[in-house]
């Protein structure tokens, strides 16, 4: 069964502490953080405030050396109505959230794979900053390949790559928990090998990949979770126009937090 609820309030102690610690912190007191920040990144962090402490910085260091990943792109509207990206309301049993995106949807006479990136990436911050429950579960990544072709990976520049090695081995192990390539050909798993070489050992290990046969991928993501043409019974996706409502309503606050790190010296 998905699940849907969960309450998961900070003490107001770990919002004090961890208030604290960043004030002392001699890289991190030069910024001015949102009220939100001092539950969020101890949530994210299991409760752990010295963790929080160390990837509140990590996140700063690393959009400051990946800036233009951490962009709102300004094709975000037409990707989401295009299908390319799927929010889906429904929550694992360990309650992580679920992002799916669908290669077959992808124009790459319109859409570059750092667009697409950059829309995740917006997706990922939106999602954590309205869902509790996500930011102390995570998010899993479900990218269906079917229908990539030889041409979305060579229009790929190598300094693509290399940013995206960046993000995967530096921002994505604590927010994403899993990413679950689907459908995957000889095609896909040449791009995802390009990426393998980047990637630290914890990063890849969040890959999991599986070809046309989900049964395993069922075991680790039930059916009640996912939509039909992954095999699942879940049909209750945000809209278009939902999906744009939670991300405009942060964007504010997440597109604050990026510009203070991309104007670090």
């Amino acid at each position: 069964m998905c699940n849907n609820t969960k309450e998961d309030v900070p003490s107001s102690n770990e919002i004090i502490d961890f208030r604290s610690i960043v004030k002392n912190d001699s890289f991190l007191n030069k910024f001015s953080f949102p009220d939100w920040y001092f539950d969020y990144f101890p949530r994210i962090c299991g409760d752990d405030l010295e963790v929080a402490r160390k990837f509140l910085t990590e996140q700063l260091v690393t959009i400051k050396a990946i800036p233009k990943v951490f962009t709102y792109p300004p094709e975000m509207p037409r990707l989401l109505d295009e299908g390319v990206y799927c929010l889906s309301k429904a929550r694992t049993p360990e309650g992580c959230g679920i992002i799916i995106i669908r290669a077959k949807y992808w124009d790459i006479r319109k859409t570059s794979a750092l667009q697409i990136v950059q829309a995740a990436i917006v997706k990922i911050f939106s999602e954590l900053m309205i869902d509790p429950q996500v930011q102390r579960n995570g998010l899993i990544t479900i990218i269906d390949t079917t229908g990539l072709s030889f041409s979305h990976l060579w229009n790929i520049p190598w300094s693509d790559y290399r940013a995206f090695s960046i993000l995967s081995n530096h921002h994505q192990p604590r927010l994403i928990r899993r990413v679950y390539l689907l459908h995957t050909n000889w095609l896909a798993l040449k791009g995802y090998n390009l990426l393998k070489g980047l990637l630290h050992k914890d990063a890849d290990e969040s890959f999991k990949i599986f070809g046309d046969d989900l049964t395993e991928f069922h075991k680790l993501v039930p059916k009640s979770c996912l939509p039909s043409d992954f095999g699942g019974t879940f049909a209750d996706e945000y809209t278009v126009k939902e999906r744009l409502a939670r991300f405009e309503e942060n964007r504010e606050s997440f597109e604050a937090f990026w510009n203070q790190a991309k104007s670090m010296p």
